[in-house]
């Protein structure tokens, strides 16, 4: 058992909500310009859960921000 305390244990909650990033992905659903929020680890885990979603690759305009 960790002898954070309460304390500890909201910091390291706070750390990890930290790691991770909104990113914001543009892209073409018929003919118009759509877009979505995904709160990911990375810029392809982004991605890859666009794709799980049943966007296509060709679809895709951008995917902000570009870290």
């Amino acid at each position: 058992m960790s002898n954070l305390g309460l304390g500890g244990k909201i910091m390291a909650a706070a750390e990890y909500v930290q790691a991770r990033s909104e990113y914001v992905i543009r892209y073409f659903e018929h003919g118009e310009m759509q877009w979505m929020t995904i709160v990911a680890d990375s810029k392809k885990q982004a991605y890859q859960q666009y794709l799980e979603l049943g966007k296509k690759s060709c679809d895709l305009f951008m995917i902000w921000p570009d870290q």
